[in-house]
């Protein structure tokens, strides 16, 4: 893959009370290649819940173009064939100007499997280079991100 038409990535999820952050951490960063792990900063931000119960939110803004590269392989190689179409069919669902958002399953991330999931999920935003905007819907075929 030549340049990525992705810009920037945005990555952002929740450790509840009842998790420990760590571990949410460590789902966070399977869905990045090995060799990339490292260089990818979170930051951690303490929150109280409806309850009082403490929420922490795990954030990341990855611009590095190598890390992005690796990030969308390792999507295009990690989703099933089944949300591969899933995300084909409903891709307006997920687009919003030049950001395309998914959402991951973050107990299997932790597994390391990578799938969609809208529930208790690790929020993805990817944001498309300003010439790919109308054209998200190929850029994720070409990505293999779809099919």
């Amino acid at each position: 893959m030549s340049k990525p038409p992705v810009g920037y990535v945005s990555i952002r999820l929740f450790a509840h009370a009842t998790e420990d952050p760590e571990k949410v951490l460590t789902a966070a960063k399977n869905l990045f290649p090995q060799e990339n792990v490292e260089a990818i900063q979170f930051k951690r931000t303490k929150l109280r819940g409806h309850h009082g119960n403490p929420i922490i939110i795990l954030e990341a803004k990855i611009r590095d173009p190598e890390i992005i590269r690796g990030l969308l392989e390792k999507l295009a190689s990690a989703l099933s064939p089944q949300d591969k179409r899933h995300l084909k069919q409903k891709i307006s669902l997920h687009v919003d100007g030049s950001n395309l958002y998914l959402r991951l399953d973050k107990q299997a991330a932790f597994l390391g499997e990578i799938k969609l999931s809208n529930v208790d999920s690790i929020r993805l935003s990817l944001h498309f280079k300003r010439n790919w905007t109308k054209r998200i819907e190929e850029a994720c075929e070409k990505l293999g991100i779809t099919t």
